[in-house]
This record gives C-alpha cells, sequence and structure tokens, in this order.
C-alpha cells in the first residue's frame, strides 16, 4: 500500500528509539490540563489519501509494538 499522508506539526528526533531513523520520530500526546492548542501541535497526524477505508492494528506483546495499516475491502 502507498504511503498514507502524515504530519507531526512538531519535530520530536531528539528522543532515541532503536531501529528508527531520527527524522519519523513523532509523539503521541495528551494533556489534558493543557490550553490551546499544545496538544494539537504536539500529535501525530493520519490522512486517509487511499480510496478505501484503512485500519490501524496495533499488537503489543509486552515488550514490542506493531503497528499495521491495512485497507479494507
Amino acid at each position: 500500500m502507498p504511503a498514507l499522508d502524515a504530519l507531526a506539526p512538531t519535530r520530536h528526533d531528539f528522543a532515541v528509539v532503536p531501529d528508527i531513523p531520527e527524522e519519523y520520530g513523532v509523539s503521541i500526546y495528551d494533556n489534558l490540563s493543557a490550553k490551546g492548542s499544545s496538544n494539537e501541535l504536539q500529535n501525530l497526524y493520519i490522512t486517509n489519501n487511499k480510496d478505501k477505508a484503512v485500519t490501524f492494528v496495533f499488537d503489543y506483546d509486552g515488550k514490542d509494538l506493531t503497528v499495521k495499516a491495512e485497507e479494507t475491502i
């Protein structure tokens, strides 16, 4: 499947994540006490630019997290 459109307004390439190149560093952030656009600027936004629905499949085995995007038939 070709890449989905993704936007990360704030760079998060300062944290080392094994096996992930620095330019792909991003956070998923929610601060319930934050006012304004603090939360919105921190997150990763993915847009479905495909003709079909896309499902994200998360698998966590207690150590590793795997995320896959699959087109729905």
